[in-house]
């Protein structure tokens, strides 16, 4: 089979389990746990039903802390515990998934999003073909590309870039500056006081990213507003980043879907 024929699909386990677990009504915990597990089932199994591909791959977080807790401590801070039952509920899965053929990884130290980032990093270096991501996170749009494509299966919506610029107002290639700008309440990144999305599509479009805000000598109060808060915006930056000079410690082969591929990534 020839690189441009070769598809790689990877799934976002954390993203897709958690969003099952917070759309099932059931009171009961153990009926929750077991309706969250039936449908992981299924939508595990009509995403690779839906998206033909050769490679495959379900990502999963590692737990714990991680770089982004090092480099700052509040990160994630005001998150609520993840539900009882649900780590052991996704152990249980990977090893169903595995047991199907599906390799699955967490990678100590680093986020589901970062290990997803190298992935799609080496995949395009290779020139080995297309890829999705099956994921509902908007920081990995910051990851899109002519071969690279992000898909909400439970909205079964493409999130392209005409996605991004309907939602945000720019290009998939800012989101990480206009996040460090904004700020993100759901993992604790602080951004810039004072400014929110309106003003920073605003200051993007003029200064086209948050470096050249940085380097600018504006007199416009907004931008002043975040070369005062330089560290902060680059802190932010780092945080929504992703950490790609890692071994994830899978290879091609290992992702392969039947019979055998060259070794990587």
């Amino acid at each position: 089979m020839s690189g441009d024929s070769e598809h790689l699909l990877v799934i976002d386990g954390n993203n897709l389990v958690r969003r099952i677990h917070a759309a099932i009504k059931e009171e009961d915990p153990a009926a929750h746990m077991a309706e969250t597990l039936r449908s992981c089932r299924s939508s595990f199994r009509r995403a690779r039903q839906n998206h033909p591909h050769t490679h495959a791959l379900a990502v999963f977080d590692a737990g714990g802390q991680n770089w982004r807790h090092r480099l700052y401590p509040r990160y994630k801070a005001d998150r609520s515990p993840s539900p009882v039952g649900l780590d052991e509920l996704m152990k249980s899965l990977r090893a169903e998934l595995e047991g199907q053929g599906l390799r699955t990884l967490s990678v100590p130290d680093i986020e589901a999003d970062d290990a997803i980032a190298v992935l799609a990093m080496r995949w395009q270096q290779r020139n080995r073909g297309t890829m999705t991501i099956l994921s509902t996170d908007k920081d990995l749009c910051a990851l899109l590309s002519p071969s690279v494509s992000v898909h909400d299966h439970f909205g079964n919506v493409s999130r392209d870039a005409a996605w991004v610029l309907a939602k945000f107002g720019i290009e998939p290639g800012l989101i990480q500056d206009y996040l460090a700008l904004v700020g993100d309440k759901t993992d604790n990144i602080p951004g810039v006081e004072g400014i929110g999305p309106v003003k920073a599509v605003q200051l993007l479009k003029e200064f086209k990213s948050l470096q050249g805000i940085l380097e600018s000598r504006s007199l416009q109060k907004v931008a002043r507003q975040v070369v005062r808060n330089r560290e902060m915006a680059l802190l932010s930056q780092a945080l929504v980043g992703f950490k790609t000079d890692v071994s994830i410690g899978v290879s091609w082969a290992d992702m392969r879907v039947g019979g055998s591929a060259p070794a990587g990534p």
